[in-house]
């Protein structure tokens, strides 16, 4: 089965890093974009977002493999409209527009911001818009789905 992905810009960072919001090294990051690459999954994002990743990269053979990600058509779903929810105005200001394309994109949203998942719970934006939300390990498993 096919996913798309929207990955928190931590996401990115870890990846490269090879470590975790608490500062453990942890592979899983780095394994879900490889897992991306591989199969037939891809990375939605926005001018904003791809940005922000193309800002947080390093120049090591694992940033090089991100940018090819980014500006290949396959890999990478580019959406430059995204619609405005009502639960916009109660997220963190820094966090609507990843969620809200997310949402828009039908995507699973990957984050390791436990603060960020609590605020989506709460507002049940899974359950009134169908966000599915994973950290990189759950997400790894769907991404280790080969192509149909």
């Amino acid at each position: 089965m096919k996913h798309k992905f929207v990955l928190d810009e931590n996401i990115i960072i870890f990846a490269q890093n090879y470590y975790n919001a608490k500062g453990n090294t942890d592979f899983a990051p780095a394994t879900l974009i490889l897992l991306i690459a591989q199969n037939c999954h891809k990375i939605v994002c926005d001018g904003s977002l791809r940005e922000k990743y193309l800002g947080s990269l390093r120049d090591n053979r694992f940033g090089k493999l991100l940018r090819q990600l980014f500006f290949n058509s396959e890999k990478c779903e580019f959406r430059d409209y995204i619609p405005s929810y009502p639960f916009e105005r109660k997220l963190p200001s820094d966090d609507v527009q990843i969620v809200k394309l997310a949402v828009y994109a039908n995507a699973v949203f990957v984050t390791s911001d436990a603060k960020l998942k609590t605020k989506i719970r709460e507002l049940k934006i899974s359950q009134n818009h169908g966000l599915k939300v994973e950290d990189p390990t759950g997400a790894q498993t769907l991404a280790q789905a080969k192509d149909p």
